[in-house]
């Protein structure tokens, strides 16, 4: 069993993580709360609408495929091969407030994806990507 991570990602980890996202939110807290407004009940709605936003951490773990982020029952895989190196830097965000240490996971094709979470954190989930990764290519 892998050992998986709470942290955050960058909204634009992954286009299909985004949309699959937005998808549950409309389904656990626009839809439920449309029709409670519609039975007049619009307060009971509003509690749906809190339940389906709420910003629960996404989990992330690795394998000799890649890295997978899941979110509920929502997952996502970069492959191993496309990660060139995964590195704790500086946040580059240019307007980031409060800039900390993030994990920079470079890639083959595509841009960079960032990880915000605890440093230790951060360091562990930086210690198991390297681990894995110096086994699988071996």
């Amino acid at each position: 069993m892998n050992r998986s991570f709470a942290v955050w990602v960058n909204p634009g980890f992954s286009g299909r993580l985004v949309l699959k996202r937005s998808l549950v939110f409309f389904c656990l807290g626009v839809v439920p709360a449309a029709i409670t407004c519609a039975l007049g009940h619009g307060l009971f709605g509003f509690g749906f609408v809190v339940v389906g936003a709420w910003p629960l951490p996404f989990r992330l773990s690795v394998d000799a495929a890649g890295v997978m982020c899941r979110w509920w029952f929502v997952r996502e895989t970069i492959p191993l091969s496309d990660i060139v190196s995964a590195r704790i830097v500086l946040d580059p965000r240019r307007w980031a407030f409060f800039r900390r240490a993030v994990l920079e996971l470079r890639r083959l094709n595509g841009p960079s994806r960032l990880v915000f979470a605890t440093p230790a954190t951060l360091t562990a989930f930086e210690a198991e990507i390297r681990r894995i990764m110096t086994t699988s290519h071996v």
